[in-house]
């Protein structure tokens, strides 16, 4: 019996070294985030969260936190949205996607490409 418990942990730990692991880069940032350190999807509600470092890493010295960017429907889905939606109802959305926003998050927001009819409803929505 122990010769068969040795002979599966072997194997076990054999076929979990052998294991191909790979990274899929599906976000990055320039200036916009200043120091992300890692960053975890949820994809079910289209928000990035981002641990955030505020100088050294290795300091504990209290600046760091925890980002939020919801880009994910500004991005890939507003333009199709606001082609089935009326205006009330897309600027009422973007108002409360707005208020969910970190500022990183909110000045990423303004750098995504829209189209004109999508960049008047954003204006509008936020007030300008």
């Amino acid at each position: 019996m122990k010769s068969f418990i040795i002979l599966t942990l072997a194997i076990l730990i054999y076929a979990d070294l052998r294991a191909q692991h790979k990274l899929e880069k599906i976000w990055e940032t320039d200036t916009i985030v200043a120091i992300p350190e890692s960053v975890l999807p949820d994809l079910k509600n289209g928000i990035l969260f981002i641990s955030l470092i505020d100088g050294p890493g290795w300091e504990a010295d209290g600046k760091g936190g925890i980002g939020k960017l919801c880009l994910v429907f500004l991005e890939f889905q507003f333009e199709e949205f606001i082609s089935k939606h009326n205006d009330e109802k897309v600027m009422r959305i973007l108002q409360k996607s707005w208020k969910k926003m970190s500022e990183p998050g909110r000045d990423a927001a303004l750098t995504l490409s829209f189209s004109p009819k999508g960049r008047a409803l954003l204006t509008r929505a936020l007030g300008g």
